[in-house]
């Protein structure tokens, strides 16, 4: 069963989570950690959101951002998160 639809934030404001199928981890070694800074740093200056904080665990993510845009938030996560997938996929086959 899919997850349920995002709703529209009326204040731009997501807590967002996120985690590897079956819990596995996302993060081997400290280098995915800073990837996935430098590519949300990267999608931030593009989409122009902020962040108010965010947690890498070995599984999984949480970060909290406001978006600067009405509804960009789907694309947000979509770049985000391709670009760190493509990153793990070709690292660790």
């Amino acid at each position: 069963m899919g997850r349920r639809a995002r709703e529209i934030s009326e204040t731009g404001l997501y807590h967002i989570v996120f985690r590897g199928i079956n819990k596995q981890h996302i993060f081997e070694e400290s280098v995915d950690y800073n990837k996935m800074k430098s590519i949300l740093k990267e999608i931030k200056e593009e989409m122009k959101f902020e962040i108010y904080v965010y947690c890498f665990m070995t599984n999984h993510v949480h970060i909290l951002l406001k978006e600067s845009k009405r509804g960009d938030i789907s694309l947000t996560m979509k770049r985000l998160l391709t670009k760190y997938a493509r990153y793990y996929n070709r690292k660790y086959k």
